[in-house]
């Protein structure tokens, strides 16, 4: 069995009388990218603070490394754990002069800090902004500087906060491609807290996700979409489509759309009965297929669900 990165077992945290996490188990192991989705409020920032011991569990355990977080340890795990968020980066202060400082703190020596700043900005294409003050940068550059921040000291364990809040497009699909390629060339284990979907199914191995402090569901991203897909709808392209709508209502709910029809709640050993009652009465079947389960169905199910309880 392989032991996890990060592991997380019950942890609770509540402030004054609202109870922010409620029992949360979240693992993760070396070397995979792990999302943790949710809406905003709903607990993740409050999760990775506590992940990082800012913040004290009322109960539950958090566990770096193979390690019990404690305040005596905190120092040393923390080492190994690159965090991406802007607010530790001093504007006034150049891109170098950050990650000079940053080095140090690091505990890195003098001459693997300049190699490894030479480094990280080539990756991230920051070298025309070195010497430009933080608080001068764009909000993607600010990113950039940021995660470049993060990764100086080649961290096991990189924690992401939010990271493409403000980016366009472009920007998003550049920075998400870096990070799978972070993970392939050193072995990074990723965590990234977010409640932006775009373009997290390309490269995330593990999604984990949350609703009121609580986790819903959490595992491998291919195995939950694959073990969903019977429960998707079926999307046929057939006529004429008033004779086949008649037939199809009988498997379940109904859609119609500019060329066909879309039957959701179908079984799927149904299915060749309903090919066949549809070929009897002589219809033309141009195409069928089950529509495709993506992380944002997948991820607006699950939270539409708890919402209905």
């Amino acid at each position: 069995m392989v032991e996890p990165i990060l592991s997380c077992q019950q942890v609770t945290k509540n402030f004054k009388h609202k109870s922010v996490l409620k029992g949360v188990d979240l693992k993760i192991e070396a070397g995979r990218i792990l999302a943790l989705l949710g809406p905003n409020g709903t607990g993740k920032t409050t999760l990775i603070r506590t992940i990082l011991g800012l913040l004290k569990a009322d109960s539950g355990t958090v566990e770096l490394f193979g390690e019990t977080l404690t305040t005596r340890n905190r120092a040393d795990l923390l080492k190994q754990i690159g965090v991406q968020n802007d607010g530790n980066l001093y504007e006034q202060l150049s891109v170098k002069e950050n990650l000079r400082i940053w080095g140090q703190l690091y505990g890195l020596d003098a001459s693997d800090i300049e190699q490894a700043i030479s480094e990280v900005v080539e990756r991230l294409d920051l070298v025309a902004y070195l010497n430009e003050a933080v608080g001068k940068l764009s909000k993607g550059n600010r990113q950039k500087a940021a995660l470049a921040r993060a990764i100086l000291h080649q961290p096991k364990l990189l924690i992401l906060d939010e990271p493409t809040t403000g980016l366009d497009p472009q920007m998003v699909e550049s920075f998400l491609s870096y990070l799978k390629e972070l993970v392939a060339s050193r072995g990074t284990t990723v965590l990234m807290c977010t409640h932006q979907l775009h373009g997290l199914e390309l490269i995330v191995d593990d999604v984990a996700i949350m609703s009121e402090g609580k986790i819903l569901l959490a595992g491998d991203l291919e195995r939950l979409l694959s073990s969903r897909c019977d429960a998707q709808p079926l999307c046929l392209k057939v006529a004429p489509l008033t004779l086949a709508v008649k037939t199809a209502q009988n498997y379940g709910r109904i859609d119609l759309g500019d060329t066909g029809l879309r039957i959701t709640g179908i079984q799927r050993q149904t299915i060749p009965q309903l090919v066949a009652n549809l070929v009897a009465l002589d219809c033309d079947i141009y195409h069928i297929e089950r529509e495709a389960l993506s992380l944002t169905s997948l991820y607006l199910e699950v939270i539409g669900d708890s919402k209905d309880e």
